[in-house]
């Protein structure tokens, strides 16, 4: 056994020895050895002087009358070994249950402390989640199959009002040169109709109606800095469950139309650094394999992942999360039990035709219980609170 596995198996060990003890020990244990030592010393006593055979047999010639055949019984049965045995277990006992938890306890004081290391998940709204049972929020919905969803043919009552007002403002601009340099200086956003903007949505509910964005954490809750920490997440491959680990899954509903911005052909080649993922990814025939590398981390310290987990689910899975770090012989492990949305809704074309504030309503009932509101109530505010301050 190695160095570091040493502290580990010493401390299971006195663990158990603790059990044991404490077992054994009752509320009385004091008179418990004070009765077998007492009897052992009576007996060792007795069989040197018959003291209670000799009772027993004048009680019994007392009230029967003499008797030969006892007084030959008795007077040969010595047996001082037992009355021994009885002192010295009762010693023993005595030790135990006293003296046996404080060596315990010393012998626990000298090891090492151990990593304490919780993990958690943490939902859309960063609000810590049951280590035992999470319930995702919001309602699940399904596509039928046999539905047909017709083309968009307009745009949304803010794009028309934009579009007429650029045309107003075209009409009356003076022609000529000072039109061009305009039409430079100040470009406008063009509008195109998205001819699949109903499909879009109706894969927008089915994708994020009862899911879930979770972010994991971590807390070094032991008094020692645990170095080189890994979390294991294995999630079972099953039909009906849906997990992915890319950084810019939010829900953002689709729009009627799509916006090209001004010089868009050249802002499409200007470099954009990949994201990183401290979540990786791996798979197995089974199992969806999930690491997060978090590294050193001191004692009482938090850690959260910069990437967040997808989660889209229609039927009860068990996940398996297991936590390394060199301090550890054994990994911690630890088995959450995840239940999908109580609720199925089966999308129609009442639904997914919807004016644009019936749809958010609908969308605020299905999506978290109401986090894209959440979001943008605290964006807003967010917002608010830099204006206030005058900074360079």
């Amino acid at each position: 056994m190695s160095n570091k596995e040493q502290p580990i198996k010493t401390d299971d060990f006195l663990s158990f020895l603790e059990r044991i003890i404490c077992i054994i020990r009752p509320k009385y244990h004091n008179v418990i050895s004070r009765v077998v030592i007492g009897a052992g010393l009576l007996l060792v006593v007795e069989s040197q002087v018959n003291l209670i055979e000799a009772l027993g047999v004048a009680l019994f010639e007392k009230l029967f009358g003499p008797s030969e055949y006892l007084r030959h019984l008795f007077a040969g049965s010595s047996y001082p070994w037992i009355g021994v045995i009885l002192v010295v277990c009762g010693l023993v006992y005595h030790a135990v249950v006293t003296v046996g938890l404080e060596l315990v306890e010393k012998y626990r004081k000298a090891l090492p402390p151990k990593p304490q290391l919780n993990f958690s998940f943490l939902n859309s709204d960063e609000e810590k989640l049951p280590n035992s049972k999470i319930k995702f929020r919001g309602k699940t919905c399904v596509i039928p199959d046999n539905l047909e969803i017709p083309d968009n043919t307009n745009y949304s009552k803010y794009a028309s009002k934009q579009i007429e007002k650029d045309k107003e403002d075209e009409r009356g601009q003076p022609g000529g040169i000072s039109s061009v340099v305009s039409s430079i200086t100040n470009p406008k956003p063009q509008y195109r109709i998205n001819k699949d903007f109903y499909r879009k949505r109706a894969k927008f509910l089915q994708v994020w109606g009862g899911a879930e964005n979770f972010t994991l954490a971590l807390f070094n809750a032991g008094a020692i800095l645990c170095r080189n920490i890994e979390v294991e997440i294995r999630i079972p491959k099953e039909v009906g469950v849906s997990v992915d680990n890319r950084n810019d899954l939010s829900p953002l509903p689709p729009s009627q139309e799509s916006v090209t911005p001004p010089f868009d052909k050249f802002s499409n080649n200007i470099y954009q650094a990949p994201q990183e993922y401290d979540v990786k990814t791996s798979d197995s025939t089974t199992m969806h394999i999930f690491t997060w590398k978090v590294g050193n981390l001191q004692a009482k310290a938090n850690r959260t992942s910069d990437t967040k987990l997808f989660f889209r689910i229609e039927v009860k899975i068990q996940i398996e999360v297991s936590i390394f770090c060199d301090e550890l012989a054994d990994p911690i492990q630890k088995t959450i039990q995840i239940i999908p949305a109580e609720e199925k809704i089966e999308l129609n074309l009442e639904i997914i035709t919807q004016e644009r504030k019936e749809f958010s309503a609908f969308v605020n009932d299905v999506v978290m219980d109401g986090y894209l509101k959440r979001y943008s109530e605290k964006f807003i505010e967010e917002m608010n609170n830099r204006t206030e301050h005058l900074l360079p």
